[in-house]
Parts: structure tokens; C-alpha cells; sequence
């Protein structure tokens, strides 16, 4: 522990009202009776002695606010008992010199203080925000080695060699990273729809229409989203519509309780299921969990269908 994470523990909390009140008239109380008990020693000398502490234990205990208090009224009491003339209205000479010099000297420690307690709390702030940052990257670093990991392994389970999982898994890996460049070079998918399609499908956005409402998707639903788009766009310009001159692709979303996307390919290639499960196909079928979402794959002969559910996260605010 630091010498001003022990500062912090050692300063109190901030107090209420009358838990400030009931510092003050404690501290002002202590500060006339230990005065009193004194006068035989001292007489009339040094009289805002046993304030002096008063108006530090109140200012650390109870705040600035009290420590003001505690030391006008120390002063008033003191002034009154103590200074020269004794019991008078009004001051005079030496009397008044001491008692500004006490509300002086009072002023400066409770300024003091009130620093010292700012700059602790301002560190310790500092110091709780960082420690959220780094939890919050090991976090984000933990998904995207899962989704790595995810991509790799999938991969390699449908690559005929080891260069076609080269150029595949570079490619998918690709296509989260443009993603992500997208959101302006932080960590962070793009969480609007729009913006998140363009980014993905960004080498031949030219021959696909999109059309929707300003929508966000749930990070946790992201990625897969990511990864699952770039699959149809890459499968798309191999074997289906982009793959013709004529070919186009159409995403249409609406956005209510849930998400719906259609991804819909025209103009290609008769279309065929395939022989066998592919990477696309389980992404598709495992990309998120039927609590949250599904895919849907139909293999009309005019052209690919995929329709996806997710939650929504909420329309993307205007302007």
C-alpha cells in the first residue's frame, strides 16, 4: 500500500450536515473548556491556543466547512474571554492583531487541508480508474485470443493444406482487424450495423445494397457477426452472386425487441447446397447462442438467403 492509498484510509469520509454541526460544537467545546482549565497557568496569555487544534481536527474530521466554523467561533469565544479589553464589544491595539493573525494562520491550515485531502482523493480516484482499465483490457485481450484460437482451429479443420490455412485464417483475421480499424483505431467493433458491414465487406462493398435503420448490435454478438458477414461476402465473391458480373448482395435489417438481418444474393449461379459442412456454415450454425440469436441458411437456386436474429442494443441515437 501506498503512503497515499494510506493517507486515503486515513482521512475520513466525507460527513453529513449534521454530523459536520455536531464535529463543530464539539471541537469549539473542547477548545473553550481545555482554554479555561489553562487560564490558571497562563492568565490571559496565548489565547486561542487550544483552538489552534480545534480547528485542525474539525477541518480533518468534519471537512473545510467546519473547520470554518471552529475557527470563527473559537475566535469570537477567545476574543471575548481573553483578549484585551476582556468582555468588550470591540477590539482594539494588540488585541485586534492577534486576532487576525489567528484567523490567518487558522485560514491557511484549513487551505492546507482542504489540498492535502483534494490531491488524496483525486490519486486514489486515479489509481481505482486505471486498475478498471486494466481489468477491462485483460478482458477484451482474453475474447480476442478465444476468438483467434476459435478462428484457427476452425480453419485448419477445413483447409487441404497447409497453404489454404495460411491464406484462409490470414483472411478471416483480416476482416476483424478492418473491422476494428473502423472504430476509429480502438479495440472496439464498430457496434452501429452500418458501420460494422462496411468495414467487413469493405473489398467489394460496391456491388452490395444496404438499407436499415441506424441500429447497434450487442459487443458480445460483435464479432461472430464480424466473422460471420466476411464469411458470406468471401463465399459470395468464390462461388455465388459476386461472382458474376451481374451478381449483387442486398442486407436489409430492421431493428425492434430484435434484430433482424436478411442477406440476400441475386443474379449468380444456380445455387447448390454443399456437399459438405464448411467453415461458413459453422459459423453460422454455432455464431451465437440460441438464447441471444440464430442463423438461418437457405439455398434457394436464384441466390443464397441468410436471415440472422440477435438482440438489439439499442437505436443508435440521431445526428
Amino acid at each position: 500500500m501506498t503512503r497515499m492509498q494510506r493517507l486515503v484510509r486515513w482521512l475520513p469520509a466525507r460527513t453529513s450536515p449534521s454530523r459536520q454541526a455536531a464535529i463543530t460544537a464539539g471541537c469549539v467545546l473542547a477548545g473553550a473548556v481545555l482554554r479555561f482549565a489553562l487560564e490558571p497557568l497562563i492568565g490571559g496569555t496565548a489565547p486561542f491556543l487550544t483552538f489552534f487544534p480545534a480547528v485542525i481536527v474539525a477541518g480533518i474530521w468534519a471537512g473545510t466547512a467546519a473547520g470554518a466554523a471552529t475557527l470563527a467561533i473559537g475566535a469570537a469565544i477567545a476574543a471575548w474571554a481573553w483578549l484585551e479589553p476582556a468582555r468588550a464589544a470591540a477590539l482594539t491595539g494588540s488585541g485586534a492583531a492577534s486576532l487576525v493573525a489567528f484567523l490567518s494562520a487558522g485560514t491557511i491550515i484549513l487551505v492546507c487541508i482542504h489540498l492535502l485531502r483534494t490531491a488524496a482523493e483525486m490519486t486514489e480516484r486515479a489509481r481505482a480508474e486505471a486498475a478498471l482499465i486494466a481489468q477491462e483490457t485483460q478482458h477484451r485481450v482474453g475474447n480476442v485470443l478465444a476468438l483467434v484460437q476459435a478462428v484457427a482451429r476452425l480453419s485448419a479443420r477445413h483447409a487441404a493444406s497447409l497453404r489454404e490455412f495460411e491464406e484462409r485464417f490470414h483472411d478471416r483475421l483480416r476482416a476483424l482487424a478492418d473491422a476494428q480499424a473502423a472504430a476509429g483505431g480502438t479495440s472496439d467493433l464498430p457496434g452501429d450495423l452500418s458501420a460494422l458491414f462496411r468495414a467487413v465487406l469493405r473489398p467489394f462493398q460496391e456491388r452490395i445494397a444496404m438499407e436499415g435503420p441506424a441500429t447497434r448490435v450487442a459487443e458480445s454478438d460483435r464479432a461472430m457477426l464480424a466473422l460471420l458477414i466476411h464469411e458470406l461476402g468471401t463465399n459470395a465473391v468464390k462461388h455465388g452472386a459476386l461472382s458474376a458480373p451481374e451478381g449483387r448482395v442486398s442486407i436489409a435489417w430492421t431493428a425492434g425487441p430484435d434484430i433482424q438481418i436478411t442477406w440476400a444474393e441475386s443474379g449468380g449461379p444456380a445455387v447448390q447446397p454443399p456437399a459438405r459442412e464448411g467453415f461458413g456454415r459453422q459459423i453460422a450454425r454455432s455464431a451465437f447462442p440460441s438464447r441471444r440469436g440464430e442463423v438461418r441458411l437457405d439455398y434457394a437456386p436464384a441466390g443464397l438467403r441468410c436471415t440472422i436474429k440477435l438482440e438489439a442494443a439499442g437505436r443508435v441515437p440521431p445526428g
